[in-house]
């Protein structure tokens, strides 16, 4: 399986997950209103800067987190949000399952 494909079934895993969830929890007056994301630099700020949380802590960074970190960073800051946000995603899934990355390559230590 590829590692597109990985983090596909991942997102989609997740995506079933919310909503299951949501249906259970149902909605009240006194519930806080739903985040809605969009392609914003905003949310592109907000990925990163939670995918820098991450990494801080990390004693190992793989390589591929790096290069999708710098990319997504990169094109944000271009103007090119919907990009840049996929690539921070990616990024924040393989920190969270490093055994999804199919090109390890070398790590960074810390």
């Amino acid at each position: 399986m590829t590692l597109s494909a990985r983090i596909t079934a991942a997102a989609m895993l997740i995506s079933c997950m919310v909503a299951v969830s949501g249906a259970q929890s149902g909605s009240s007056p006194d519930s806080p209103p739903e985040q809605i994301t969009t392609d914003t630099l905003a949310y592109c700020r907000e990925l990163a800067v939670r995918l820098e949380k991450m990494t801080g802590s990390a004693a190992l960074i793989p390589a591929t987190v790096l290069r999708l970190s710098t990319a997504g960073r990169d094109m944000c800051e271009q103007g090119l949000t919907r990009g840049g946000i996929m690539r921070l995603r990616k990024a924040i899934v393989l920190m969270m399952h490093p055994d999804m990355d199919t090109d390890p390559g070398p790590a960074s230590s810390r």
